[in-house]
């Protein structure tokens, strides 16, 4: 029986501190795939750091799913980008109906091996149960495996894992893990647990990375058969040659947390991550423990300097102690000076996170930072425990620079929504990290429905807003925080006042080369005026350029366009380049070698809307990297190109 997570919404009324509250149980039972609304007032509170200037890209449509389930409300290391490889994969539940597959369990995947200008959809299966132990999958994580020294797709292999059913939908059966080799459609998959007799005892697993020849996986154990008590399973699988697949071993980590009125220990999601080419990681879990006072969520922070063969003990990260890095004030003050009409005692962070950790070995941890109900004394009412002001909410960065031996904060943005609401299912402002892959850039993503546009109080038009800073200089990049983080989402939106998307984003986060950096996002997408939680799905892949050119992602603006990766690549003759046209005009392309000088332009002339493609010769060119960037009227997108 999987834990539950049991979470008390304290809802906010006005801003007078008239409150009512509301119980959200995220309930893991697989009988009905739903989980419990919440009837929540939130409040309107103008964002500080929110820029509503947007431009559009169009998403790429590369698979099928059975349900909204699975990227909506599972883990979300499903997406990943290998800028190595030129390689981006996500895996996804099958579409069975349509594909002819045994059930929704099944499992497939979709690849791009040209950087996202075209997918193979729906590969596979990679996982075809038929009813025995373990049965259907649920929620998969999928990353790139890619062996040292390898240098092409078809030498590299996409290790994935997920939580299976016992043959119906009645409990958890165990854990599948496997690997195919992105050459071929064979699966070779590794021996599969069987949780209902075997040792450990899987929930669903939080997180999936790669590191060096190995695979990671963090998952909470409930091994007395009831639920969580204090041990943390981590899953480190070695790649084996002979086999072509990763040969999994199990740690134990004694984590002890708090536990509520009913002795459950209460906790949201776990992420495990190591630093670019060493043997530093972290673990960082979202959960209560009595360090501080009940019902605080707060990040606990677990280190390794050895490749993960051993932890520290688990420190709990005092969010009301932190100093926010451009004010020289504590997060807890921000909030105290804005809100005035409260008493904000502590601070909690609201149900998720994720985490990166950049070239010198020191974590970020991206949490949505809110007053904790305990803290609140208004109208008399001291609140009740997990609790979180669901409209008063602050995107930190919890970050470190001296390896999480002290820690700061960053304030990456302010979102103007919480929680949206999707029939039987909710889903919030989702915080994300990802990096560049030598960890010199990070960058924040969550997603937020902008209320200039679609009005309002909750996030059920959500864009994704991204955020990036240099780890050098520690300072913004592209945007000034000032100015608020760049908004994007997807224009299959455009026009259609009934969809709603959620996104997941991957880890690795490309450098173009010219200054702007390409984020890697596949939304499930959704029609909310038929909506059924249990109708079929699209999955859709975004390039999310973000640079200092201000370009972004937005439902509503028809004025740009999505530029796709040059065909061949690397090229020594000609090279084809796909895009899709938002809007009809005028357009260019110009090529730039590495130290800027234009080397080769083209006029497009005037193309109309959607997708269109065009050619240049490069044979004249000497061998190296270079840049090509297409234009119309102020806005442009760039992509890096090899010459052979």
């Amino acid at each position: 029986m999987y834990a539950m997570r049991k979470i008390l919404l304290f809802s906010v009324a006005s801003c007078l501190g008239i409150t009512a509250s509301a119980q959200m149980t995220y309930n893991s039972s697989p009988s009905s795939e739903q989980h419990s609304k919440i009837d929540e007032t939130i409040v309107d509170v103008t964002p500080v750091n929110q820029n509503s200037s947007k431009v559009s890209v169009l998403g790429q449509l590369i698979g099928n799913g059975p349900n909204a389930y699975g990227p909506l409300s599972g883990p979300w290391t499903n997406v990943w980008a290998d800028e190595d490889l030129n390689a981006i994969s996500f895996i996804h539940r099958s579409d069975f109906n349509s594909n002819g597959d045994n059930q929704s369990g099944s499992l497939r995947y979709d690849l791009s091996t040209d950087g996202g200008s075209t997918f193979n959809s729906n590969i596979g299966p990679v996982w075809n149960p038929t009813g025995s132990l373990p049965g259907p999958a649920r929620y998969p994580q999928a990353v790139i495996y890619n062996p040292s020294g390898n240098t092409s797709v078809s030498g590299a292999f996409l290790a994935f894992q997920a939580p299976s059913l016992n043959g119906t939908n009645g409990s958890w059966g165990g854990l599948v893990q496997g690997s195919v080799g992105l050459n071929t459609a064979s699966t070779s998959l590794s021996a599969i647990e069987d949780s209902s007799t075997g040792p450990n005892s899987y929930i669903i697993p939080e997180h999936f990375t790669t590191h060096g020849n190995n695979t990671f996986g963090v998952n909470f154990s409930n091994r007395d058969g009831v639920g969580y008590t204090d041990t943390l399973i981590i899953m480190k699988g070695a790649f084996n040659s002979a086999t072509s697949n990763f040969d999994y071993t199990y740690q134990y980590i004694d984590l002890p947390l708090g536990v509520d009125a009913d002795g459950d220990a209460v906790y949201t999601s776990a992420n495990l991550e190591f630093q670019p080419n060493s043997q530093t990681g972290f673990i960082v879990v979202n959960a209560y423990d009595s360090t501080f006072a009940f019902g605080l969520y707060h990040p606990i922070v677990m280190k390794t300097t050895d490749g993960g063969a051993t932890w520290s003990a688990p420190t709990a990260v005092d969010l009301n102690a932190l100093v926010e890095v451009d004010s020289n004030k504590t997060i807890l003050k921000i909030l105290q000076d804005e809100f005035t009409d409260w008493t904000i005692n502590d601070l909690t962070s609201a149900f998720e996170q994720d985490m990166t950790v950049d070239i010198n070995g020191n974590p970020h941890i991206l949490v949505n930072v809110c007053p904790g109900a305990t803290s609140i004394t208004a109208a008399g009412d001291p609140g009740t425990p997990f609790s979180v002001f669901s409209g008063i909410n602050n995107m930190v960065d919890v970050y470190s620079t001296d390896g999480g031996t002290s820690w700061a904060a960053r304030l990456v943005g302010t979102p103007q929504t919480f929680r949206g609401d999707f029939g039987t299912i909710t889903c919030d402002n989702r915080p994300q990290t990802s990096r560049s892959a030598d960890g010199s850039q990070v960058f924040f993503h969550w997603f937020d429905t902008d209320l200039n546009i679609w009005g309002g109080t909750a996030n059920d038009y959500p864009d994704m807003w991204m955020m990036g800073v240099d780890v050098s200089s520690g300072t913004a990049t592209g945007v000034a925080l000032s100015s608020g983080p760049i908004d994007m989402t997807g224009t299959d939106f455009q026009n259609s006042a009934g969809k709603i998307s959620f996104g997941n984003v991957a880890p690795q986060t490309w450098d173009n080369g010219d200054g702007t950096y390409s984020s890697h996002l596949v939304t499930q997408e959704l029609d909310q005026n038929t909506f059924s939680d249990l109708d079929p799905t699209t999955y859709h892949y975004y390039p999310a350029v973000y640079g200092g050119s201000g370009v972004s992602i937005d439902e509503e603006s028809l004025n740009a366009f999505s530029l796709g990766q040059n065909s061949p690549n690397p090229a020594s003759g000609l090279t084809k380049v796909r895009m899709n046209v938002a809007k009809s005009g005028e357009y260019s392309v110009e090529v730039m070698n590495m130290i800027g000088q234009v080397v080769m332009t083209k006029d497009l002339g005037n193309l109309g809307q959607g997708p269109t493609s065009f050619e240049f010769n490069v044979s004249d060119l000497q061998s190296g990297v270079y840049f090509y960037t297409v234009r119309s009227g102020g806005l442009f997108q760039s992509k890096k190109m090899i010459i052979d």
